[in-house]
């Protein structure tokens, strides 16, 4: 479906991302989580696709809504698109939003609904979903941005990457922080109301800053992972029993 090249990494034994080589096409792609943080599923289908367990690829009403709103407009305004829909513009690689490429993203949608589960979409949507910049899918963000892996971040973490693929543009261009921080506040409040979240972890998660977009990839173990590299040149993730405390004191002697 979709086999884009991915980066290489490798991770130390407690987990820790130690060393990381880009993909073939320039862009930060890793593997799929093997189990989405429960965090990140809230947050992004209360964001982009409310009634994604319901639906069989598509919603009727919503599309019809967005009709609505376009021609009143004048212009496109709402796409309507749901989780599957996205997942298919991703595989079909559309960039307009005409109404025949709208077409044809939900006949490939309803076929993907046929044929995968809801947890399989989910994955490959975050998997692939673009993260601002060339950060691909919600493993490499989470690295890229907040240094850890997936299943550690905070329920403001998850809720900004859940609002990041709608624009990718705004994490790193400084006029439209406000904006983005705008969004993850709201979807924060949808959440609290929608009792994902408790009173205190809401307050919590609306006082943590966004991250910088200049976080630097690890570099460890350059030489090691060189060798597992062409070792091993069909994988993309190598898990090493290295301590990384040990290794970075090692490096910083050196």
């Amino acid at each position: 479906l979709l086999n884009p090249p991915l980066a290489k990494a490798a991770f130390s034994r407690d987990r820790n991302l130690l060393d990381v080589r880009i993909a073939d096409d320039e862009q930060w792609r890793f593997s799929a989580p093997e189990v989405l943080p429960q965090k990140y599923i809230e947050s992004v289908i209360q964001f982009e696709d409310r009634h994604f367990y319901e639906h069989f690829g598509f919603n009727p009403l919503a599309i019809i809504r967005a009709i609505k709103d376009n021609y009143q407009a004048g212009h496109v305004v709402s796409g309507a698109s749901t989780i599957t829909m996205q997942l298919s513009r991703m595989v079909l690689k559309h960039r307009s939003r005409s109404y025949w490429n709208k077409f044809k993203e939900i006949c490939l949608a309803v076929k993907l609904e046929l044929r995968l589960s809801k947890g399989d979409i989910l994955k490959l949507y975050a998997t692939h979903a673009p993260m601002g910049r060339n950060i691909v899918g919600l493993q490499a963000a989470s690295w890229h941005y907040f240094g850890r892996a997936p299943d550690e971040l905070s329920w403001a973490e998850a809720v900004l990457l859940s609002v990041l693929p709608n624009r990718p543009s705004m994490l790193y261009l400084e006029k439209n922080r406000k904006a983005l921080l705008e969004r993850r506040d709201q979807l924060l409040t949808s959440l609290f109301h929608k009792k994902k979240l408790g009173e205190r972890d809401y307050q919590l998660a609306r006082l943590e800053p966004l991250p910088t977009a200049q976080r630097e990839w690890p570099a460890q173990i350059p030489h090691l992972l060189d060798r597992l590299m062409r070792e091993n040149p069909g994988v993309s993730e190598f898990h090493t029993t290295i301590d990384p405390l040990l290794q970075g004191s090692l490096m910083h002697v050196l």
